[in-house]
């Protein structure tokens, strides 16, 4: 069900919400696709915001032009580096994995290790 003034959009790999309300007109791309919202970090897409229903999630991304060029990029293929990718995807993998809904767990760049009961950061 809808909310009055929010117009969605679905598309194979995202959803898109318009909203309406109070004159303006804000853009949200939403996705369940792991490997794309991954991919859209690594093109240097800021991730929005992050929501739960039960155990799917689903990120959102402000709707601009270039985001859409890089979701049609995506899924024909383009190119980002391997090591970047890879990167983001775990660090996706471990915000959802450790329960955490902090969007900024995914700007941290920092990465903690447990060595012998203490914690060390690298």
């Amino acid at each position: 069900m809808t909310q009055p003034g929010l117009q969605i959009l679905e598309t194979g790999v995202g959803r898109m919400r318009v909203d309406t309300m109070r004159g303006k007109s804000t853009a949200v791309f939403a996705s369940e696709h792991l490997y794309l919202v991954a991919f859209l970090i690594c093109a240097g897409h800021e991730l929005a915001n992050l929501i739960r229903k039960g155990r799917r999630v689903s990120f959102e991304f402000a709707q601009t032009p270039e985001l859409l060029t890089d979701v049609a990029g995506f899924m024909s293929g383009a190119l980002i580096p391997a090591r970047q990718f890879s990167f983001q995807l775990l660090k996706l993998k471990r915000m959802l994995n450790g329960g955490q809904s902090d969007t900024d767990t995914l700007n941290k760049n920092e990465n903690k290790y447990i060595c012998e009961g203490q914690p060390h950061q690298y």
